[in-house]
Order: C-alpha cells, then sequence, then structure tokens
C-alpha cells in the first residue's frame, strides 16, 4: 500500500510515525535509594522503507528512536541520557519462487500471530512456507535469538514447523512444533513443544478459539512433563448498536510440585510445569476495539500452574 507513504521512486517509498508517552510514578514507603517519584516523558520516533525490487521481491526496514526525558524527579536528577536506536526490522521477502508456491523471509521481522499465544515478538528467522496445495500452509523456520533486542533471546536457536488448514480467510486448523536449544550450559534449556489449534470467525459472530500444548525436553536439568489448554469463544453482535459481545473462556496451565523418579537406580527430576515460549504476548481484543491482556492487566502472567476463567462483555 503505497498511499501511507512518501513515494521515493517507482520501487521505494518511506513513512514515519511519532509516538510520544507521558508517565507518572508514585510510591509510598518515603524512600530516596531504591524507588522514587518521578514524572517522564518518552519519544518515540520509527522511519519504515519499503521496497518493491521485483514483481515478487520486497524489502522492508524499520529504525526506532527512542529517548526519555525526566521532567520531575524525587533524586533530583534530570538526566535523560542519549537517543537509543535500534533496528526493530529488516527483512526480505520472495514469493513464488521458480514458479513454484513458495516463499521465503530472511532477517529480522514481527513474528506475530492473531492470539499472540505462541509469538509476538521481533525476531530472526529464516521462515520458508509452500502454499502449492489449496487450503493448506506449510512453514519451516529457523529462529536465531543473535543481536535480539531482549537478551534472555541471545542464547536460542528454535526450529518451528507447522501445517494449517485453512477454512476460509480467517478460519484454520493447525499443528506445530517448536524446538530449542541454548547454548547457556548454566540452565540447559532444551524444552520441546507439540500443538494443536484452532481459530474460527464464523459470520463475523462467533469467533471461537482452541489452544491445546505439551511441553518436553529439558530445563535446569529437569524433564519437563507439563500440558496447557485455552479454549474459548466470543460472541459479537455486529448488527446492533455498539456491537456488544460476549466472551467465555477457560485457560490451564499444568503445575505443582516437582516428583522424584527413581529407575535401576537412575534418579530423574520431573517438573510438570507448563511453560510458553516466551515470544507470547497473550494480547487480543475479545470483540473490542482496543487490545487487551486476557490473563489479566495487573499480573499478566504466562500460563503455567494457572486456572483462569475468563467472562467478557
Amino acid at each position: 500500500d503505497m498511499t501511507k507513504g512518501i513515494v521515493l521512486n517507482e520501487k521505494f517509498f518511506v513513512s514515519g510515525e511519532y509516538r510520544n508517552n507521558f508517565r507518572s510514578e508514585r510510591e509510598f514507603d518515603l524512600s530516596t535509594n531504591l524507588q522514587y517519584d518521578h514524572d517522564e516523558s518518552q519519544s518515540d520516533v520509527r522511519v519504515e522503507l519499503y521496497g518493491f525490487l521485483e514483481k515478487n521481491m520486497r524489502a522492508f526496514g524499520e529504525l526506532r528512536l527512542r529517548k526519555k526525558f525526566l521532567i520531575s524527579s524525587e533524586q533530583n536528577n534530570l538526566n535523560s541520557g542519549p537517543y537509543k536506536g535500534e533496528i526493530i526490522q529488516l527483512y526480505f521477502l520472495a514469493s513464488d519462487i521458480g514458479g513454484k508456491k513458495v516463499a521465503l523471509q530472511i532477517g529480522r521481522q514481527d513474528y506475530d500471530e492473531p492470539r499472540q499465544w505462541l509469538f509476538d515478538d521481533y525476531l530472526d528467522a529464516v521462515r520458508l512456507s509452500y502454499y502449492g496445495i489449496n487450503s493448506v500452509l506449510f512453514e519451516a523456520a529457523f529462529i536465531y535469538g543473535g543481536e535480539s533486542y531482549k537478551p534472555q533471546f541471545r542464547t536460542w536457536k528454535d526450529l518451528y514447523g507447522s501445517v494449517r488448514y485453512y477454512f476460509d480467510r480467517e478460519s484454520f486448523a493447525a499443528a506445530y512444533v517448536l524446538t530449542r536449544s541454548d547454548t547457556d550450559s548454566k540452565r540447559n534449556r532444551e524444552p520441546l513443544w507439540l500443538g494443536l489449534r484452532y481459530y474460527g470467525r464464523i459470520k463475523n459472530v462467533l469467533h471461537p478459539w482452541a489452544d491445546l500444548a505439551i511441553i518436553r525436553g529439558e530445563d535446569k536439568y529437569k524433564t519437563l512433563e507439563g500440558w496447557a489448554m485455552d479454549v474459548g469463544a466470543t460472541v459479537k453482535a455486529e448488527n446492533w448498536l455498539l456491537q456488544p459481545s460476549l466472551t467465555i473462556a477457560y485457560a490451564f496451565g499444568s503445575g505443582g510440585s516437582t516428583e522424584i523418579v527413581t529407575v535401576s537406580g537412575d534418579t530423574t527430576t520431573i517438573d510438570n510445569r507448563f511453560r510458553q515460549t516466551a515470544y507470547e504476548d497473550n494480547v487480543d481484543r475479545l470483540g473490542g476495539v482496543t487490545s487487551l491482556s486476557y490473563y489479566g492487566a495487573v499480573l499478566d502472567p504466562e500460563l503455567s500452574n494457572l486456572k483462569i476463567t475468563t467472562f467478557g462483555v
């Protein structure tokens, strides 16, 4: 869509965005040593460059400049620091490679999905998709933390594979596998996720979903044997005034105490806690206009060792 930017030439155009937030924090322990009262403003400038290189080849880059300005501080320290710049997206995308229904996307990209239960992050990845069978999409990806802007990702290497069957443009069922290796020898993180999912939109009235997953492998030298589910639906009256909606959902993440199992003299510690991928955001609209954290805005937990019932209007 070249109507939202400034055309540089027949192949490139640029667009931009400016955001500004104001934040006021107050704490009541009367201490000036740790947390402290302060007011601050944060400016965020984004520049996006689009390149349509050939008919089936394009590139995209997004640069973000961010700076905080301290307006007042209990510690009388108004040093705001320098601007921080980072490339949050930079990728190349080719589709219909060699006349086949194959697409390749390489670089830092917005890895996203409808309910953000598995992915919602800017990740360095190589993604290969095949869409040559009607209503079926195959995807394989290598995800590399590298110089990610989140330090905990930098020692991770993930392999992801999925197959989706689309009932229509917005409804699908899928099966997936995600396996992780971690070069951090102290943690020994080697989890494996296997999952089934369904996401639907039926006549723009009923929006059901279901996520079922198990986790296996090891983490901190413990054997992982957890599972989770998240099922629910939103009913929306789009032809009514204000488009009211009703949501009912239930989520369960296994957990509890660890188990010590001894077989033939070998002792194994079994951890029953489910863990999400750490790429998730757990955010959805649930029939509304703006997004919200559907596991709770105050605690905003991942789905582990929890039972959560949701009722929303």
